[in-house]
């Protein structure tokens, strides 16, 4: 069928009609019947210039490029119209590997369209920065050839650095240098294109660091049978109540929001300081007086309030104590110095209140990987050594 008899049909009319009408997506299938391929491709540009949805815009106009597709004699304005279009939903968001199709599509529409500059920004934007500097060449803009080219050396070097930061990170982070790690990931930061992920990134590992002198642990070892115990290490002073700011929180019945302090000096050694408790503070099941201060010696029982009590031992400049009553009975409390023995070959120091974890013996495991002594301890670390196993909690 000649082209006058298709447009004298009235399938013909019908996609005319339906354009008039705005009902672009008829008059789209309608012109495809009448092998109209450019009306088509017009339709479709239509209907994406009334698409809020960029995705659905987009969607459109690929289908329009489809129909331009290898077409000799599609009109340049047509084509130019297309790939402005293009363009300017690609300048409309940020880049993703999905948006790399339409920046590409639109690059190559507009060079058929005889628009350089714009297909050679097009084709900047996907960073196919060969091609968009042939397409500057060619329209004499050499200012701009040497600009681009300036640019994509800087590129290069941030990316460059990006993945530099990225595994000296990954690499700290996995042997338990945890300062470290979060240095790096703040230059990482402030120096990323997208700063999304190492943000992200960041903000966890600051959240997981402990520096206030505490750590509870899950300690199992498969020499007992797996038995497990809870077990709180500090460094004195350390102080138990209901309050969120004490290490030892308690909610029981009868316990003041600051109980009791334990605390070390080189003169008395470890000792508790009554904090004006409501229900009293108890050693071997005598009131201590309101304020009080009173050294702990060897063997006792330590009781807060009418529902609290804890069995404590001191030895070698450590005071170690376990509950047996309340609501976190079982919980052990072990406070030192300088150092504790956690377990097995285990020994837990702390340097400016962050928790540093040692190994007399080789095969020490952070999170399934071999790794030196010495790992600084995050919350939600799981470290292994011989028959031991020792999970950081969250508190």
């Amino acid at each position: 069928m000649s082209g006058w008899l298709r447009r004298l049909s009235t399938t013909y009319r019908m996609a005319v009609a339906a354009e008039a009408a705005g009902d672009y997506l008829e008059a789209a299938k309608a012109y495809a019947l009448c092998e109209e391929r450019h009306k088509v491709a017009e339709m479709h540009i239509l209907e994406a210039a009334r698409r809020a949805v960029p995705g659905s815009a987009a969607a459109e106009l690929l289908i329009a490029a489809n129909f331009l597709h290898d077409d000799e004699s599609a009109p340049q304005a047509l084509l130019r119209r297309l790939g402005e279009a293009l363009l300017r939903l690609v300048r409309s968001r940020d880049l993703i590997d999905s948006d790399r199709e339409l920046a590409t599509v639109a690059a190559q529409v507009l060079r058929r369209a005889g628009e350089p500059l714009l297909a050679a920004e097009a084709y900047q934007r996907v960073g196919d920065v060969d091609r968009a500097v042939e397409l500057l060449s060619l329209a004499g803009e050499v200012e701009r050839v040497e600009q681009l080219l300036s640019g994509h050396q800087s590129e290069r070097e941030q990316a460059e650095r990006e993945r530099e930061l990225t595994a000296s990170y990954e690499s700290a982070q996995r042997l338990g240098r945890r300062d470290e790690a979060l240095s790096l990931l703040r230059q990482l930061v402030s120096v990323a294109k997208d700063k999304r992920e190492p943000q992200r990134l960041c903000d966890d590992l600051s959240r997981r660091m402990l520096n206030n002198g505490q750590i509870e642990l899950r300690l199992s070892s498969s020499v007992d049978g797996g038995t497990e115990d809870r077990v709180l290490c500090a460094l004195p002073p350390l102080l138990w109540g209901r309050g969120e700011e004490c290490g030892v929180v308690l909610g029981d019945p009868g316990v003041s929001r600051q109980h009791v302090r334990l605390q070390f000096d080189e003169q008395l050694g470890f000792s508790l300081v009554d904090l004006d408790s409501k229900n009293g503070t108890f050693l071997d099941g005598m009131q201590v007086g309101q304020g009080a201060r009173l050294p702990l010696r060897q063997v006792g029982e330590l009781g807060l309030g009418l529902h609290v009590r804890a069995q404590f031992t001191v030895e070698h400049n450590e005071l170690s104590l376990k509950l047996r009553t309340g609501m976190r009975r079982g919980l052990r409390v072990r406070l030192a110095t300088k150092e504790l023995i956690v377990a097995g070959p285990l020994r837990l120091r702390f340097s400016d209140g962050k928790p540093l974890l040692f190994c007399d013996e080789e095969g020490l495991r952070l999170n399934g990987q071999r790794v030196a002594s010495g790992v600084q301890l995050v919350v939600g670390d799981v470290v292994e050594a011989q028959a031991f196993r020792c999970e950081v909690l969250s508190r």
